[in-house]
């Protein structure tokens, strides 16, 4: 599954083939488990959780391991960034567990077996 959203400041990826080296873009990028946790490699350090949000330049790698996962890029400037950004108070990235995501889990699940 590879269905891929363009929004006005958003770009949203249903996906089970998402797999990236280190790498570092300006670009805020929210990572969620429909199945399982993310895990997910943050300059170099490990982080598992159901949710996870990429700082902008901050080098992370990822690999969905063929389960299925939403992923997320934010204009950097948009609304929803700067929100982000304040909340993260200059960290690398925001991390939340299975109970803070269930809603959002349970909806990219049912829109992912709509295009399966």
């Amino acid at each position: 599954m590879n269905k891929i959203y363009w929004g006005k400041d958003e770009i949203v990826m249903l996906t089970d083939h998402l797999n990236a080296v280190s790498h570092r873009h300006l670009m805020l990028q929210l990572f969620l488990g429909l199945e399982d946790d993310v895990k997910i490699h943050i300059h170099g350090r490990s982080v598992t959780e159901s949710c996870v949000i990429t700082g902008n330049d901050v080098a992370h790698s990822f690999f969905a391991n063929k389960k299925p996962h939403l992923s997320v890029l934010f204009e950097p400037v948009s609304a929803a960034a700067l929100q982000i950004e304040a909340r993260m108070n200059e960290c690398d990235y925001l991390a939340f567990g299975k109970e803070e995501t269930e809603d959002i889990r349970r909806t990219a699940r049912k829109l992912s077996e709509q295009f399966s």
